[in-house]
């Protein structure tokens, strides 16, 4: 006979199911409590190897918690997982998931070196979207949720969060996708272009793409860029954009107007020199065309993207595909949006750096500049 409460007393209850619950635990807890870390996993591995209690998913999370201290991450993800299988509705599983991918990718931002998977010949290149996100995680879910929705499912997210308001809540919900996205955050604030420099040095893909945290991709938007790029012989593409005017009613986003400004118009040099009228979001440019581009430039505080677009199309002539794969969303009276009004005063020393860095190479170019900023009331620009 088995004396009671020995280790073989309650592993041979936890392999007959007669261990309850709470007996399991608290045994579990003791084996924890004297540093008996691997008598504790077998514990539980063996009660839930031999039960259909409705109560597994709580021993799952109980589990992954201890993988989790001890540094088995992989065993901690499998475990919640499971927890997960069994009860979707279970949060804390979704919330330690997200925590387990934050520390994860902290580690591989900090200690990895930019890493690239070349493989410009495949028809089914992974794809990487990177997403910056400050102080916005209900319109994030959107953005994040937007990615999932593609048709196309060789892709990885890379959420780059610029020391704004905690995102793992926001996160967690997508833990059935969590081997596609990865999360980061800055410890302070850089702005728009370190976010999107952190996401470039962690990206995996053979194509980059970029999304705004409140703007969104229609569902078919990387089937149609990896179409392109089938047949295309650039390494950058881009879409049309539907520009979307909405406002925020309790958090529920309403729709006022839309319009396409730019449809239909032709890539010309002359045109981006002066002003741009190409949207981060419907770029995708192959990561090795990247690499050549160099980071975006993170002394600018504004038109970031435009500066980074004119040394990309110095490098390669884009392809535009006539078809409005993105959402540009904009909302009236909001300074946190696309630029502060501290940023609107500046405008004039920001074009006059990015002029100065990329000058015009004919009068036409110039005069359309110096109107662009007679129209704006703007310092005008001299020759």
């Amino acid at each position: 006979m088995i004396p009671y409460n020995t280790d073989e007393f309650v592993f041979v209850s936890a392999k007959q199911g007669y261990l309850d619950v709470i007996e399991l635990v608290k045994a579990a807890e003791s084996y924890i409590a004297s540093h008996q870390h691997q008598l504790a996993i077998d514990l539980y591995r063996t009660w839930l190897d031999n039960t259909q209690s409705p109560l597994a998913y709580a021993i799952y999370f109980n589990l992954g918690v201890l993988l989790q201290n001890i540094g088995d991450y992989s065993g901690a993800e499998q475990a919640y997982r499971q927890a997960v299988a069994l009860n979707p509705d279970f949060a804390p599983a979704h919330i330690n998931l997200a925590t387990l991918f934050a520390h994860q990718n902290q580690s591989v931002a900090q200690n990895t070196p930019p890493v690239h998977l070349v493989d410009s010949q495949s028809q089914n290149p992974l794809v990487t979207v990177i997403i910056p996100t400050f102080n916005r995680p209900e319109l994030l879910k959107d953005a994040v949720q937007s990615v999932i929705a593609q048709t196309y499912p060789h892709w990885e997210i890379i959420v780059v969060n610029d020391a704004g308001e905690e995102v793992i809540d926001c996160l967690a919900q997508f833990s059935v996708w969590s081997q596609q996205i990865y999360y980061v955050r800055h410890e302070k604030n850089r702005g728009l272009s370190a976010a999107r420099n952190t996401g470039l040095k962690l990206a995996k893909g053979d194509i980059i793409c970029f999304l705004d945290d409140d703007d969104r991709f229609l569902n078919k938007h990387l089937e149609i860029i990896i179409a392109a790029f089938n047949e295309a012989t650039t390494g950058f593409v881009y879409t049309e954009a539907r520009y979307v005017q909405e406002i925020l009613d309790n958090g529920k986003r309403i729709n006022i107007s839309y319009s396409e400004p730019y449809k239909g118009i032709e890539y010309d040099r002359d045109r981006l020199l002066v002003k741009n009228y190409i949207p981060v979001n419907t770029w995708a440019i192959k990561h090795s065309l990247v690499l050549q581009v160099g980071p975006f430039d993170e002394t600018l505080t504004a038109l970031e993207d435009w500066e980074f677009l004119l040394r990309l199309t110095a490098l390669a002539k884009p392809h535009r595909i006539s078809f409005t794969t993105v959402e540009v969303r904009l909302r009236p009276n909001n300074h946190q949006d696309h630029m502060s009004a501290r940023e609107r005063e500046r405008l004039s020393l920001i074009y006059r750096a990015i002029y100065s860095k990329h000058p015009a190479l004919s009068r036409e170019v110039q005069a359309a500049r110096d109107n662009l900023f007679r129209e704006a009331g703007l310092e005008l620009i001299t020759a």
